[in-house]
């Protein structure tokens, strides 16, 4: 159910714009080759329910190397843009996903000669920009 009420579950959401942002490089309302402007997160939602989310990474990121975890921040990404806040992940097991994946894109960047930009563009420290509240409250 959709109300016009702030709540954690709604940061979630605007979190997961922000991982399509980075895993695109586009913004969440930008014009397309059309001057159409096009949402975002209403593409990659469409893009994803036909098995086509892979379509709409850039380029630049979305090498061999490190698909499986694009693929997988996608999925997340996909899980925090679920209409019902009640269907989306908490900011905490938001947090312990990228955890995951930074670990994953570490193990990958050790075998690798040479990193990749996706490694520099999502392997910064979470935590170094947003904390999370563990309290029952929900008080930060």
């Amino acid at each position: 159910m959709r109300s016009s009420r702030l709540t954690e579950k709604s940061d979630v959401y605007s979190f997961g714009v922000v991982i399509l942002e980075l895993i695109t490089r586009k913004k969440a309302v930008y014009c397309d080759g059309n001057n159409e402007r096009m949402c975002l997160a209403q593409l990659f939602v469409s893009a994803m329910r036909q098995n086509d989310g892979r379509l709409i990474f850039d380029q630049n990121i979305a090498t061999e190397k490190n698909l499986e975890v694009l693929v997988r921040v996608s999925e997340l990404a996909e899980k925090c843009l679920r209409l019902s806040g009640e269907e989306r992940p908490t900011m905490t097991e938001v947090l312990e996903q990228l955890k995951q994946f930074m670990a994953m894109l570490r193990a990958t960047r050790e075998t690798s000669a040479e990193p990749t930009e996706f490694f520099t563009v999502i392997t910064v420290e979470p935590t170094e920009y947003f904390t999370v509240s563990a309290s029952p409250s929900g008080d930060a």
